[in-house]
């Protein structure tokens, strides 16, 4: 995430995944992020037309396919809510490629959406948008490097009001990120937060000294706890655990096919934790 000279390739990884989970022929199961596949290449957009090439992939990569299907399935139904619930203001932290603020653009009502990310990244999402002709004045973009950057100061600077409540999701970030980053950013949500704020993000439900960090192309996973002490950890940074949920009950609620079969299974180190901000 820091110095970032090229688009995240897992930003683009996920994207991936979402776009190719739209072609399952399940409705139980299928995708519904039809606009990820504008950021593929489009050699990668033909490639998905082929069942024989999806096949491939989702052998090559399981249990990663089917959390992110879940994953993303979980923070779609988030997001609506929070809408539902006229929430005012949604951050997306690390948006990378994320399509709800398009996707769901006739239920934003009086919310506004802050899409926080690297630079680059968030350069060449706007160059897609613009191609595909897709709305987007309605978003607020925030550039900032995690590692180095105030988020406050940079949130505060493209509107967030401190005195409102907000949804903060944080997706497929946490654990690309230093410990040290990590902590610097809840800090900085503690202080964003008013009472009653949410923040939902997941996280690596294990220790990375545990395996000598797992390569991830450009990024490395840096950051991971144990869920047993993440409630500690959330309460130390001012927020309060209501719903922590790991791979079976992500598969129990969003990997089940129409005919109450299971569809594959999830990879089993992730977490989902919401929260709550304290007074």
């Amino acid at each position: 995430m820091s110095e970032q000279k090229q688009s995240s390739k897992t930003a683009l990884g996920t994207a991936f995944i979402r776009a190719m989970s739209t072609f399952e022929p399940d409705n139980g199961i299928r995708g519904a992020d039809d606009l990820a596949i504008l950021f593929l290449s489009d050699a990668r957009q033909k490639k998905l037309q082929n069942e024989h090439y999806r096949d491939v992939v989702k052998h090559m990569i399981g249990g990663t396919y089917e959390y992110v299907m879940a994953r993303t399935r979980y923070f779609d139904a988030l997001f609506t809510d929070a809408l539902n619930n006229e929430i005012e203001q949604i951050v997306i932290l690390g948006a990378g490629y994320d399509t709800r603020a398009y996707r769901f653009r006739d239920k934003l009502m009086r919310t506004s959406v802050f899409e926080v990310d690297a630079p680059f990244t968030q350069t060449v999402k706007l160059e897609k948008l613009k191609k595909a002709g897709i709305p987007h004045g309605h978003v607020r973009f925030v550039a900032v490097d995690f590692e180095k950057e105030d988020l406050k100061e940079r949130l505060s600077a493209g509107g967030y009001k401190n005195d409102v409540k907000a949804l903060f999701i944080w997706e497929g970030v946490s654990l690309y990120l230093t410990p040290g980053a990590v902590d610097s950013t809840l800090d900085h949500l503690r202080s964003l937060c008013c009472a009653g704020s949410v923040l939902c993000f997941d996280y690596f439900n294990s220790h990375p000294d545990s395996f000598r960090k797992i390569i991830k192309k450009d990024e490395l996973i840096h950051f991971g706890m144990y869920s047993a002490e993440m409630d500690e950890y959330l309460c130390d940074k001012g927020f309060s655990a209501i719903e922590e949920i790991g791979p079976d009950e992500l598969q129990r609620r969003f990997l089940v096919c129409s005919d109450g079969s299971p569809f594959g299974t999830t990879k089993n180190k992730m977490n989902i934790v919401r929260s709550i901000r304290g007074v």
